[in-house]
């Protein structure tokens, strides 16, 4: 299935909050779903279910990731991100390896939803996979157009600020499918909802309105969402290793009985840090690690980190002084080192550019700061320019990653990994730069 969202719907997380809350509907009915996030330029879903953006689709399709790896079990469904960060995203949707990865998640009877931008460009291939497709996209816009580019059945169209008229528009909604196997029961609330005449023009969850008269019953919104699961029977889609992964457990209500459920892995959390200041580059990495190490000893409360980049087909290394949250911090701090470094009335720094870093390699997680100072020292000695940082997990626990270099993009990882590649078996995975200095 896919699900497409427009600028409108993709306003203040309205499109990423309805498909996660479509996919938890479908999963609890006892379906298996697996939510890919296709808005490449702008995801939203990984920050909506507390997670990092980390790999994802763009690096199982372009650069060969497994599903296993990709893949994160959340509230009883999997979910892959959008991934690494691609100049086209066209190169994505269009890419070859959909076909055995669609074919794969058929066989194992998976329901795939994708997100995807109504304007996305190059997504006619990817399309032509789908059976059914919603359409989020708000009250102004003209659905006719977007719709243009869906090959399968067209399901519904709702989203923000559609109030009035069917939810569920008459040349939209096709309830000519097959419905045997479906409950009695399932098919009169899809009925009822194909003719109803209110809904919430707010609210996500008014993909699946309860119909009018209805007391707004939590218990209820799940024998209707299973209905409508139960005739979206997804074509596009299959899980090569979905056996093999951990799902959700089942659990049943024994009156007097005390159920223990096993507690969710803890995952990483805080804020990404986006920037660095480059503070100079050099021809070979032993210069630029020298530079790193002095400026380090000089100014012990800020990380400096090495990290190459290619000019014109040569290999520079960069000096980079952080990290930082966003530019107004990137700026403070070019400010501050400037005055530490070079005293008040020197024009020091004044050179140094602020520079977009959020990506970075994760060597290794341990759990504590002096492992993880040994792995990164370990790390280096096999050619890696690795440092320590901090991360907040969601059990209020911390623990420390030691990650390697810093990158605007995966093109500029790409420069790092071919430094790299000889004495590491095992790509590492490319990932936002979490966490703060150890304490």
């Amino acid at each position: 299935m896919a699900v497409m969202a427009s600028a409108e719907a993709q306003a203040d997380g309205y499109a990423a909050q309805a498909v996660i809350d479509l996919c938890r509907s479908w999963s609890a009915s006892g379906a298996r779903v697996f939510l890919l996030d296709l808005m490449l330029d702008h995801p939203q879903v990984h920050d909506r279910l507390g997670q990092p953006r980390g790999e994802g689709v763009a690096d199982a399709i372009l650069f060969g990731s497994s599903i296993r790896r990709v893949a994160r079990s959340v509230d009883g469904f999997f979910f892959a991100s959008a991934g690494s960060p691609v100049a086209e995203p066209a190169m994505v949707y269009g890419a070859p390896r959909w076909l055995p990865l669609l074919d794969g998640f058929l066989a194992a009877g998976v329901t795939l939803v994708m997100l995807v931008p109504s304007d996305g460009m190059g997504l006619e291939s990817l399309l032509s996979h789908a059976t059914h497709t919603i359409l989020l996209a708000g009250a102004g816009e003209d659905h006719g157009a977007m719709l243009g580019q869906s090959a399968g059945q067209n399901l519904l169209v709702t989203g923000p600020g559609r109030e009035g008229g069917a939810p569920f528009e008459d040349e939209v909604l096709d309830l000519d499918v097959d419905l045997s196997g479906v409950p009695d029961e399932a098919v009169e609330w899809i009925e009822k909802l194909a003719r109803e005449e209110e809904r919430s023009p707010s609210s996500p969850q008014a993909i699946v309105p309860l119909p009018k008269g209805d007391p707004v019953n939590p218990a209820r919104t799940r024998p209707v969402l299973w209905g409508v699961a139960a005739v979206v029977v997804v074509a596009a889609g299959g899980l090569l290793l979905w056996d093999g992964m951990r799902e959700a457990p089942v659990v049943e209500e024994v009156p007097g009985a005390v159920v223990e459920v096993e507690a969710p892995p803890a995952t990483p959390g805080g804020t990404v840090q986006e920037f660095s200041i480059a503070m100079g580059s050099y021809s070979d990495a032993t210069t630029a690690a020298g530079r790193a190490a002095a400026l380090a000893e000089q100014v012990q409360e800020v990380l400096f980190v090495i990290s190459p980049v290619e000019v014109d087909g040569q290999t520079f290394w960069r000096v980079l002084a952080g990290p930082a949250a966003d530019s107004t911090d990137a700026e403070a701090l070019r400010q501050v080192l400037g005055l530490e470094i070079g005293g008040p009335t020197s024009t020091v720094g004044a050179d140094w550019v602020v520079r977009r870093t959020p990506l970075t390699f994760l060597l290794g997680e341990e759990s504590s700061l002096s492992s993880a100072n040994a792995l990164a020292d370990a790390m280096r000695d096999s050619g890696a320019p690795a440092y320590v940082l901090e991360v907040r997990y969601s059990d209020d626990s911390s623990r420390y990653h030691v990650y390697a270099g810093a990158f605007a993009s995966v093109e500029e990882a790409e420069v790092l990994w071919r430094e790299m590649e000889s004495s590491f078996p095992d790509r590492p995975v490319l990932t936002d730069r979490l966490g703060y200095l150890p304490s």
